[in-house]
């Protein structure tokens, strides 16, 4: 569905008029009186450069973040600070980012301080710093501002899960195959019933990226829902049981350790390795 945009109403001429001269005193900002030239004291030169300062400082908290173009198929990032699981953070800003091959992106700070450009977001949105979505064109690069998502959310219980929520992952063999299983616990580490959104993948290292390498026979949900699988069968996102509870059947063929990583609200935990 298009998006709708209203229709705003200038101000009459009289209106405007009657601001000559004046402050606007939300902003602090002037409007030049009119008549004012090089000869005025102080000169427009002077008071057109007064407000644009002014007018740019305001804008500059709002800059933080803010992916941008720098040509031959690379981004740029401006500093930022922002607060991440309780913690003011600051992420230094970027410049010469690859923004990889042809197709669309996705650019965030994920929950460690990192910058990554990915093709989907990796979770909820209490999880990550969103900043933009980049198409990549034969070089070209475009970028829509996702920072908003950011700033116009309302929080949910998740919001709160490293404060009040905790997940415990334990490794199984299940004949051939290997069950990761995933438990929602409350602060104290007791098993907590409810339904609880996690998302999870396979590493090469403990709390490490995605891995490269699928499974071979895949991953099934034996407790739980799959909600979302992502990454060609490495990441996946899930939904608990009703006992706040997971159990994932990593099947493959061959000799081969991965790890098991669980997010939730912010908080990642590893397991053991799942070998075969």
């Amino acid at each position: 569905m298009a998006e709708v945009y209203p229709t705003e109403v200038w101000p009459s001429d009289a209106v405007v008029a009657q601001l000559d001269g004046t402050m606007d005193p939300a902003t602090g900002l002037p409007y030049i009186a009119r008549g004012t030239g090089p000869t005025s004291s102080p000169p427009l030169e002077i008071q057109y450069n007064r407000g644009q300062q002014r007018l740019k400082r305001m804008l500059a908290p709002w800059n933080q973040g803010r992916v941008v173009d720098e040509g031959g198929g690379r981004i740029g990032v401006y500093p930022l600070r922002y607060w991440m699981n309780g913690s003011l953070q600051q992420f230094q800003g970027a410049t010469g980012v690859d923004a990889g091959g042809d197709g669309s992106k996705v650019v965030y700070i994920d929950q460690d301080g990192l910058l990554q450009v990915a093709e989907l977001w990796p979770g909820e949105g209490v999880s990550f710093i969103p900043l933009a979505e980049v198409l990549v064109d034969g070089g070209a690069v475009s970028v829509v501002d996702a920072r908003p998502q950011a700033a116009f959310r309302v929080g949910s219980q998740s919001a709160l899960w490293q404060l009040t929520h905790g997940l415990v992952l334990s490794v199984a063999e299940a004949g051939a195959d290997r069950d990761v299983t995933i438990q929602v616990t409350d602060a104290a580490g007791t098993p907590t019933a409810g339904l609880m959104e996690v998302h999870t993948w396979l590493s090469d290292a403990p709390q490490g990226g995605v891995t490269a390498a699928s499974p071979s026979g895949g991953a099934n949900v034996v407790t739980g829902t799959l909600l979302v699988t992502e990454n060609n069968g490495r990441r996946w996102r899930l939904l608990t049981s009703g006992t706040g509870t997971i159990v994932l059947r990593v099947i493959h063929a061959g000799s081969r350790v991965w790890y098991l990583n669980a997010q939730a609200g912010g908080r990642v935990v590893t397991s053991g390795d799942i070998q075969f």
